[in-house]
């Protein structure tokens, strides 16, 4: 989605790509699926008799299990033919269409006054944007093309078109304007040039076509990987990589047998369990089953372990304790130990010791402790649940990266332990209303709301406890969003860059800044702990005019802060108005209106900064008459995210007591329906405020406000 939006293309790009990216998807999640098909399924009819029913008339556990096997088997043979012809194609052609996308132009992220760095060639920044974003007045560019010289065009006016060919090219036709080209050497040669009309070709990267992208392994059809190890040497780390892959091939079609032979005695032999055993094992087997393909693959790759064994790991820790189990299918359970837990407790005393307008509220009964226990029962392991699958998730996504990289395990580990807090919150609101619906489920089945509404209760006074535990969490999410989330985001991006064998601190990604009195800045390097800039320039722009009266460069440049001022070395000045001087010095101060905080260009995004920390950043962009919408829309979502349990509660409220009834199943599926559309329009709206559709408050209010709406109409329809 930010791909799309960042190159402004039509939602018809966004669905191609997704389905581009369904069959790689779909040969994972055929074998889970049936994995979790096989526990719920057999968990519900031994809940509910069906399997003593059967083995009354004669039936035994191994003659039940031949439908499962002869299941797999399909399954495994559907998955190995999306895995070995679907999954390469639509990943060939899914690499092809992100790289043809990159290339594309990309104006829709162009800001006015703020330096636009997206194309290859260039630097490009323009006061003042018509709509539509392909016309521009008072422009600058850097044409970066030459390595010998920096040449600078400023013009009044510019567009800019699309150039037909097999290359991504655009064309930007300048107005009205002046070339400044400064050639580097052992003297400084300055040209200055006027032109009514200039046109200028960029390009935005090679032609892409398959010739100059090889397929990398998994986009290699079996066939292709074995003529790939064929022509290299089994001791070579690509070779390694490629045996991984092959096998893997293999290893994920099989899984479905093995989830056949290990799912099946687990879900026969506890007969009590029902759909949420199914599920909570299902989950517990998936995250062996990931750990043992992530770390597999990670020492395969290095040639740490053979390449069969960092594919088919999982299957020996999944099938050892398969071929036990049934071993002993057809005989009786025996429990030796049951562990019981206190039936009763309260959170707040009640009676005589509370007094005064505390008193009202000491009727904390059993039965809102009882619900108080089971709502936090299910949103603990909940939470742990979907939390362990995104960091199992994440760690497959970035173990081809720590392969290249060759980056310690530790750097991932890190990385995923600071990036949770973050999914986390963004993961909350699914996660509380997952846990309402499912404790209203459980509940239901047996018939405890029904006697509580038949002994007077409302469902209004069912909902109270529920109501003020999700309120509290409301609060602990505010709380995790101010004081922990700007620090663990920071962490998790510097050692998501390890992973990625970048360095820990990033470079400054913008060299070129507008300050006071019309000065324009550039430096090369900037050492933020010495205060330190090398390479610095100072340009006097003529905001009326539009062009450069002078231009200062020095080697280096230090802040001492006891005489404060710039120190510059080695410097010379070259002025162009009102006649062409050049000019030379050793040493010179300079003392500019801007701080040395001012030249640190890496600007922190807004997920690392505090509500306060982005409030001031947005008054100094107001200030400097720098665009803020964007940023605006961001300090506004910072107020409403922590709220997203409280709006989705009437809602999730409303269809738990329509369809409780109809078990945990429905909780678990409705409940990641509503997180999943809920989180489709807060994204929706953000995009059209980034795009300055919707004002920022708009942007952030009006997905909370309409699921609200349609959460009280709902629960109006509720008989309480």
């Amino acid at each position: 989605m930010e791909l799309i939006a960042r190159k402004g293309l039509s939602l018809g790009w966004l669905f191609y790509l997704l389905a581009l990216a369904v069959p790689a998807v779909v040969a994972l999640a055929l074998p889970l699926g049936f994995l979790m098909a096989v526990l719920v399924a057999f968990s519900r009819m031994g809940a509910d008799m069906e399997l003593a029913a059967l083995r009354t008339l004669g039936w035994s556990l191994r003659r039940l299990a031949v439908p499962v096997l002869g299941t797999a088997l399909l399954v495994a043979g559907l998955t190995w033919g999306i895995t070995a012809f679907g999954m390469p194609w639509s990943n060939r052609r899914l690499s092809l269409t992100l790289i043809e996308l990159s290339f594309r132009r990309s104006f829709t992220g162009l800001q006015p006054r703020v330096f636009f760095g997206d194309l290859p060639e260039g630097i490009l920044y323009v006061r003042e944007a018509a709509p539509g974003g392909t016309r521009w007045r008072d422009v600058i560019f850097v044409d970066r093309r030459d390595p010998r010289s920096r040449r600078l065009v400023i013009a009044r006016e510019a567009f800019v078109q699309d150039v037909a060919g097999p290359a991504p090219r655009v064309q930007i036709t300048f107005s009205r304007g002046h070339i400044y080209r400064l050639e580097f050497g052992q003297e400084r040669n300055y040209h200055r040039s006027d032109f009514d009309r200039l046109e200028m070709t960029l390009q935005l990267g090679p032609a892409v076509t398959p010739e100059h992208y090889p397929k990398g392994d998994r986009e290699m059809t079996l066939t292709e990987l074995r003529q790939a190890m064929a022509t290299r040497s089994p001791d070579d780390l690509y070779y390694k990589n490629l045996a991984v892959e092959y096998h893997k091939r293999w290893a994920i079609p099989c899984a479905a047998i093995v989830f056949a032979l290990i799912a099946y005695p687990l879900s026969v032999r506890n007969v009590r369990g029902g759909r949420f055993y199914g599920y909570a094992v299902s989950m517990v087997i998936m995250l062996i089953a990931y750990i043992g393909i992530f770390l597999g693959e990670h020492l395969g790759d290095q040639g740490r372990i053979p390449a069969w064994l960092a594919a088919w790991n999982p299957h020996l820790l999944l099938g050892l304790p398969a071929l036990v189990l049934w071993t002993r299918l057809d005989r009786p359970v025996r429990r030796t130990w049951r562990v019981r837990w206190p039936t009763h407790w309260r959170l707040v005393p009640t009676g005589k010791n509370l007094y005064g307008p505390w008193r009202r509220w000491s009727r904390l009964t059993y039965i809102d402790n009882y619900l108080i226990r089971t709502w936090l029962w299910y949103f603990i392991g909940i939470s742990f649940v979907l939390l362990s699958i995104y960091l199992i998730v994440e760690a497959f996504h970035l173990v081809d990266d720590i392969v290249r990289s060759q980056a310690p395990l530790s750097a991932l580990g890190l990385h995923l332990l600071f990036a949770a807090p973050g999914f986390y919150h963004q993961l909350l609101p699914m996660v509380l209303v997952m846990s309402l619906m499912v404790t209203l489920a459980v509940l239901e089945k047996f018939r405890e709301v029904t006697a509580m509404k038949a002994h007077g209760i409302s469902y209004y006074r069912v909902m109270a406890p529920l109501l003020v535990m999700t309120g509290l969490t409301a609060l602990l999410d505010l709380g995790l969003q101010e004081r922990i989330l700007p620090w663990t985001s920071q962490m998790a991006t510097a050692y998501k860059r390890v992973v990625k064998g970048r360095p820990l601190q990033p470079t400054p990604a913008v060299q070129w800044l507008f300050g006071q009195r019309g000065y324009l800045y550039h430096f090369d390097a900037f050492d933020s702990t010495r205060q330190e800039m090398f390479g610095f320039d100072m340009y006097g722009l003529n905001p009326t005019r539009w062009e450069i009266d002078w231009h200062c460069q020095a080697r280096r440049a230090v802040f001492r802060p006891e005489a404060p001022g710039w120190y510059l070395q080695d410097i010379w000045c070259y002025e162009f108005h009102p006649a062409p001087q050049l000019t030379r010095y050793s040493r010179a101060v300079a003392h500019l209106p801007e701080p040395p905080a001012y030249f640190e260009s890496i600007q922190q995004p807004p997920e690392q900064m505090r509500i306060s920390e982005l409030y001031r950043y947005i008054r100094e962009l107001r200030a400097k008459g720098y665009r803020s919408q964007p940023w605006e829309v961001y300090w506004a979502m910072k107020w409403v995210a922590p709220l997203g349990g409280l709006v989705l509660f009437p809602l999730a409220m409303a269809l738990a007591l329509q369809g409780a009834r109809l078990g945990t199943a429905y909780g678990v599926v409705v409940a990641l329906l509503i997180g999943f559309f809920h989180w489709l329009l807060v994204q929706f709206a953000q995009m059209m405020g980034l795009v300055e559709v919707l004002p920022p408050w708009a942007a952030a209010g009006l997905p909370y406000g309409f699921t609200l709406l349609v959460g009280l109409w709902s629960l109006t329809r509720i008989q309480t």
